[in-house]
């Protein structure tokens, strides 16, 4: 059962390049930041516009009201594409584990606030087994004495 209007899901399903089942529907209408698109519902007397993300639409179309504070998730990793059978729920959490899963989370040396290398976790991890105190090793590669802890009991800078 869904919650919006009849003209409201014609006027949906029109901005979407509907295939078979199988592959992505791409949403063919505005878009919004990182290639999700943008649908527009006019609410109210006074016509007030309220802006959703199109693959939201499209999983409250096909499976009914959801609770909102949940994210939206493709399957198909594509942003653009409604097909509601590549949609699945998920928290925030599972949101972050998908990226990841996905490699779309930077880590390690090619995450922005990297101040090491792989190579320097592993001259550290070298380092500290010949006995250099965790604030040396902090000081000498410009980084936290805590940071050097994380290091040497494999809670960061793991080894892939």
């Amino acid at each position: 059962m869904n919650m919006e209007p009849r003209s409201v899901i014609e006027r949906f399903w029109s901005g979407v390049e509907k295939r078979t089942p199988e592959k992505c529907w791409p949403w063919t209408g505005s878009k919004m930041g990182k290639g999700y698109g943008a649908f527009d519902i006019w609410r109210g007397a006074g016509r007030q516009r309220v802006r959703t993300s199109s693959h939201r639409l499209s999983f409250k179309i096909a499976f009914g009201p959801f609770d909102e504070r949940l994210h939206v998730l493709h399957c198909c990793d594509n942003p653009a594409c409604v097909n509601p059978s590549h949609l699945f729920l998920g928290t925030n959490l599972d949101n972050i584990h998908d990226a990841m899963s996905k490699g779309r989370v930077a880590h390690g040396e090619n995450h922005w606030a990297s101040k090491l290398t792989m190579d320097q976790a592993e001259e550290i991890r070298r380092l500290r087994s010949l006995g250099m105190s965790y604030g040396q090793l902090g000081k000498q590669f410009g980084v936290h004495r805590m940071t050097i802890v994380q290091i040497t009991k494999g809670e960061c800078w793991k080894k892939v």
